[in-house]
């Protein structure tokens, strides 16, 4: 009876890996990766923040797509097309350096949306429902729970199978489209309608404040 090979750092996959490897099946089409990139990448909660620093955001984001969005995509799609183990980061960073190293590289990964979640996203959510829907006092019950309740429907967005759960960043991306779609036609009509600012070439200049408010947004 032949025993499974000893695995060690740096193999190809371990055993247990390759088993669960013939139990995936592809859920995912062209068009769903799309959309999982439109509703990653597009951030309309953030376009009235941005527009605050006037038109030296064109050029930050050309500075962005130039140095950051095109070599981070260009990284990604050759080291998921080397290593197409299931895993992405962490098996990547398994094979250089080792399980702990990985380990800390997949946290590095994730730290920042329990911040991003229940931080700001439940807080803008909050607020808009708060605006907009249903008036309810800051800091009251109906607060918290309102920003639990966002939470945790966000966490079981995260966990559900991806082939049912990949339906919500897909309509959110069809949304967010959409919203941009509007936002395009209503300031096309008020620029027909009462004309526009113009804009001067040293508008365009960027600046300290620019870079440290604008492109982290």
């Amino acid at each position: 009876m032949e025993s499974e090979p000893i695995t060690r750092v740096g193999d190809q996959e371990t055993a247990q890996a390759d088993r669960e490897v013939k139990h995936l099946k592809k859920t995912l089409g062209r068009l769903d990766i799309i959309f999982l990139i439109v509703a990653a990448v597009v951030s309309i909660e953030t376009l009235g923040q941005v527009s605050g620093f006037g038109a030296e955001t064109f050029t930050w984001a050309l500075v962005l797509a130039v140095f950051f969005l095109v070599p981070y995509g260009l990284i990604f799609a050759e080291t998921g097309g080397a290593f197409t183990g299931e895993g992405g980061v962490y098996i990547w960073c398994r094979k250089a350096f080792g399980r702990p190293l990985a380990a800390i590289a997949s946290l590095l990964t994730w730290v920042t949306q329990p911040v991003w979640v229940g931080g700001s996203m439940a807080f803008i959510a909050s607020e808009t429902w708060n605006g907009y829907i249903t008036k309810f006092e800051p800091g009251s019950v109906t607060d918290y729970v309102f920003k639990l309740v966002f939470i945790w429907l966000t966490v079981l967005a995260a966990i559900v199978s991806l082939r049912r759960g990949k339906w919500i960043p897909n309509l959110g991306a069809i949304l967010k489209i959409a919203f941009l779609a509007i936002f395009l036609v209503t300031t096309a009509i008020y620029a027909a309608r009462h004309g526009v600012a113009g804009l001067s070439f040293h508008d365009f200049n960027p600046t300290l404040a620019g870079l440290l408010g604008a492109t982290p947004l």
